[in-house]
């Protein structure tokens, strides 16, 4: 067969979920129906093994490589040039599929030898139709062209990541995409074709890079990303982009296009939007998206100059990104009517550990993460299972986490081993066997920020012996009841022997995190599957270094109560309720112990 005309195409598509698998079949299937055959075609897998099985298995034709570098779309991109044989390089996501002459639209703009790279539109699809509040000119929001791009062939200053091309040489003289920018899993900053513009640009002064509309690629747009939440989001992180590009280049390179786009584009939005009373929510969303924007740029320009990182939460100073430490209480089908909210029946947690053993995260103990992390060898994407208080239930859960080839942490009150209910001494070391560590959660479970020093030493101290007896072997990690601590109870959990500890804050924990106050995400009754799947990809606020300033406050309320009234008594989960066998006596709950604040 002759061979294609031109230069030789090296097609990559980056991938790092099997969420998107249906994505990536039609991604492939289109690029395998092109007019212009592709020469290679390049999959990279961004640190997930399962998913890159099963890519090697269903495409033996490609070339199925991981991320060996930072994770993130940038490094998979450039670990797809590496292996790159063609005089081009061509970039499809695998969330969008491409047109049947898009390979040949963008292949014959390189018979120019000024040409140093080609993009084509992106064209949106929506879950159902577009939003009547979203505007066509912030498609840019969901990675598709915009209202204000050129209409036919024109130069511009960087292409549209879902469906671009460059010259493989250009890579050589200009280098890659920087990975310190660009979107990690469902994190939604970008900017990365930006700054690599720019700099191609600066190196390369005399090349062109074109924008060519009739080389389309359609453009899948998830139901939340066609949420204004995510408008938002997406809005805010360009602009936090934009401040750590305009840091790189100079504000100038960095907003050059930007700046007409201010003058020219949005003006006529508004104008057109303004005189019907159906069109004034896209208005509005023209000005909030705008001023979402501006107030990104602003925080990341003043987070630069305080020699902070340019991330849109607080600064992770590790090539750890974030990551997921869960927090389950009881799991069972049959609920203290009292914990109700804070028990997952058992359906719903092989479903929650499905999505783990699928999510190519590596599982890790607490006590594992931290000492990983000390000795530098922290794997990609580790997720972390816990279990606070001890319920009898844990036990079957934590044989259920085994048998998905997983790992847990247990976190165990030691005044309540034994109770009706709780687990036992025999269970403890039955965990212990299976690879499930056990840690200490005090001795009565107390707000041990509100108690006197001697006390709060006494509940960790006690704790840490009569664990370290139960299961005859050290005990590691500590969880703080309630998830409240100070400074003092810090230092008092370090001097009793653990080597780390876990607070609650609801946030993902990270490189960072300190291994005395790590945090963690509650699961609940109502906590549904796609928020455990965005966890697990990475969405989720990285916990500052700093304490908020209502865990402050709420502290010092609390503080104050116990000074007025007296520490609160501890509480004891009520059992009574409980499935028991019928000449198993239940002890009776003194009614001080019926509040329960997990």
């Amino acid at each position: 067969m002759t061979p294609p005309a031109g230069p030789r195409l090296s097609v990559v598509i980056c991938a790092y979920t099997e969420r998107r698998r249906h994505d990536l079949q039609r991604a492939v299937t289109s690029i395998a129906e092109q007019t212009r055959k592709a020469d290679q075609l390049i999959l990279v897998i961004d640190h997930n093994d399962r998913l890159r099985r099963w890519a090697e298995a269903a495409y033996p034709g490609a070339t199925v490589i991981p991320n060996t570098g930072r994770r993130g779309l940038s490094g998979a991109r450039n670990c797809g040039v590496g292996a790159a044989t063609g005089d081009v390089v061509a970039f499809l996501d695998d969330d969008a599929h491409a047109e049947p002459d898009w390979l040949a639209q963008l292949a014959a703009h390189y018979t120019d030898p000024r040409v140093a790279g080609v993009g084509g539109a992106a064209m949106p699809v929506w879950p159902h139709r577009r939003p009547r509040w979203f505007p066509p000119e912030f498609d840019w929001v969901v990675g598709c062209s915009y209202v204000g791009l050129p209409t036919d062939t024109a130069a511009v200053r960087n292409p549209i990541g879902a469906g671009m091309s460059f010259r493989r040489a250009v890579f050589d003289r200009v280098g890659g995409f920087t990975e310190g920018l660009g979107r990690v899993g469902t994190t939604p900053l970008g900017c990365e074709e930006t700054e690599f513009g720019i700099r191609l640009q600066a190196i390369l002064p005399d090349a062109v890079v074109r924008y060519e509309p009739r080389a389309r690629v359609w453009h899948q747009v998830t139901g939340d990303r066609a949420s204004l939440r995510y408008f938002l989001a997406r809005c805010h992180a360009e602009g936090l982009s934009k401040a750590a590009v305009a840091d790189r280049a100079g504000a100038d390179a960095a907003l050059a296009t930007e700046r007409q786009y201010l003058r020219r584009t949005l003006p006529r939005a508004l104008a057109r939007d303004r005189h019907s009373l159906g069109t004034w929510p896209r208005a509005g969303a023209v000005l909030v998206g705008t001023g979402s924007t501006a107030i990104g740029y602003a925080r990341g320009r003043l987070r630069l100059a305080a020699g902070r990182r340019d991330t849109p939460r607080q600064p992770i100073p590790s090539e750890v990104a974030v990551i997921p430490i869960l927090l389950y209480h009881s799991v069972t089908d049959y609920p203290v009517a009292s914990y109700r909210r804070w028990t997952v029946d058992t359906a719903t947690f092989v479903r929650h550990l499905t999505l783990i053993a699928g999510s190519g995260r590596v599982p890790l103990t607490v006590s594992e993460y931290v000492e990983r992390r000390r000795h530098q060898t922290l794997p990609p994407r580790p997720v972390l299972i816990t279990f606070d208080d001890g319920f009898a239930d844990n036990l079957a859960a934590a044989r259920e986490v085994v048998a998905h080839g997983l790992t847990a942490t247990c976190y165990v009150v030691t005044d309540w081993i034994g109770q009706v209910g709780m687990l036992r001494g025999a269970d403890l070391r039955t965990l212990a066997g299976l690879g499930v560590e056990i840690g200490g959660h005090s001795h009565t479970h107390p707000r041990l920020d509100e108690l006197r020093p001697d006390e709060a030493r006494r509940e960790i101290s006690d704790c840490n012996a009569r664990l370290t007896a139960a299961i005859g072997a050290p005990v590691g990690s500590f969880a703080y009841p309630h998830g409240n601590y100070d400074h003092a109870v810090r230092r008092l959990v370090g001097q009793a022997g653990f080597t780390s500890a876990c607070g609650v804050r609801n946030m993902m924990s990270h490189g960072a995190d300190d291994p005395f106050a790590l945090a963690r995400l509650t699961v609940t009754v109502d906590t549904p599957d796609r928020q455990i799947r965005a966890w697990l990809d990475g969405a989720g606020r990285a916990a500052p270094a700093r304490e908020l300033l209502r865990t402050r406050g709420s502290r010092l309320s609390r503080r104050t109560r116990a000074r007025l009234l007296g520490p609160r008594l501890p509480y004891r989960p009520i059992v009574t309720d409980l499935p028991v066998p019928a000449d198993l006596p239940v002890p009776a709950v003194p009614a001080a112990f019926g509040e329960v604040r997990p």
